[in-house]
């Protein structure tokens, strides 16, 4: 935002959320993910691929 030429208001929302969606990766990773294999654990492969999937997507180009 800053390099952009947003002023201070817009590059702090910005900030917040960044911060923000990283917590809620973790809360998604360890919170949901790891309840859902505590109940079911034959889901483990599954949720392997998901968590690959996302990381494939996330870091391409094109993303």
């Amino acid at each position: 935002m800053e390099r952009l030429g947003a002023g201070p208001a817009a590059v702090l929302f910005y900030a917040e959320h960044i911060e923000a969606d990283a917590v809620h990766e973790q809360i998604a990773r360890h919170d949901i993910a790891g309840g859902l294999l505590a109940d079911e654990p034959g889901l483990a492969a599954d949720v392997a691929f998901g968590a690959a999937a996302t990381g494939f997507l996330a870091a391409s180009p094109t993303s």
